[in-house]
């Protein structure tokens, strides 16, 4: 499956491209979506930029993003950079709160969206808050509105079964359901799959470079999110364990990130 490593430079921007797969998300939401001046919310909008994306798109919306203290100045760095363009922002407001409980009245919104944040709500919040953020989401969305996630699902190539490994193992709990488990939570509420697709991403990391975002993983994770009581293992442990493979096949860039949207009914 894999062509080619990431180069340093390209790897620099690889967290801020993602393949383009925000923009297909949002032009796809767009696509699907009838409306033209609504209420978006970006759930786990981390960074902002899938928020920008549907800003792209529909340019006339309120977008809300959620996301933690943490992840306000981490949008506040896009915000002052050049990635998109000011007026991006005219109609944006981000929300420092805990998804498990949104400051949003009931019935608001016409349009849901989630770019890879369901493992990291996982790592914070456990499969309880998972589930909590899901009743967040039916008790905030208007009826037939558009939910949209996306999660990761590792192939069986050498380099992604090495990657699915070493984050099973990393102890940080940031963990991706499978389809099914995500459908039955969503159907449980009352959402239905309209459309699914996929989007891969072919290049992969050099051992330098995943030892890099090992290091952050295990060292720096856990500080952001103490207050969550998150712990992973020793980065010296997990190089241990999985060093010399990584030497030899690289590592996975999210290769595989699966989309579903859903309406409610």
């Amino acid at each position: 499956m894999f062509q080619d490593y990431f180069t340093d430079k390209e790897y620099e921007n690889a967290f801020i491209e993602f393949g383009g797969a925000r923009k297909k998300i949002a032009e796809k939401v767009r696509e699907l979506s009838n409306i033209e001046e609504g209420v978006i919310l970006d759930l786990l909008s981390g960074h902002g930029l899938l928020s920008a994306e549907m800003a792209q798109c529909f340019p006339k919306s309120r977008i809300l993003g959620i996301g933690l203290h943490n992840d306000v100045l981490s949008f506040k760095q896009v915000l002052k950079s050049d990635i998109f363009p000011q007026k991006t922002w005219t109609y944006f407001h981000y929300l420092a709160c805990n998804a498990t409980s949104l400051p949003i009245r009931s019935a608001t919104c016409d349009i849901v969206t989630n770019f890879l944040g369901l493992e990291d709500l996982h790592m914070t919040s456990g499969r309880s808050g998972v589930e909590r953020t899901i009743d967040e989401v039916e008790r905030v969305s208007k009826k037939d509105a558009l939910i949209q996630i996306s999660y990761v699902d590792y192939g069986i190539s050498p380099t992604e079964v090495l990657t699915k490994e070493i984050w099973d193992s990393i102890g940080l709990n940031a963990i991706f359901y499978e389809r099914e488990e995500y459908l039955r939570m969503f159907e449980e509420r009352l959402f239905y799959p309209l459309e699914e697709f996929k989007i891969v991403i072919k290049k992969k990391m050099t051992p330098n470079q995943a030892k890099a975002e090992l290091m952050f993983a295990c060292e720096e994770a856990p500080i952001l999110f103490s207050n969550f009581g998150v712990k992973s293992i020793t980065f010296d442990d997990l190089w241990s364990k999985f060093g010399e493979r990584l030497e030899k096949y690289g590592m996975a860039f999210w290769s595989q990130i699966q989309v579903i949207i859903l309406s409610k009914t």
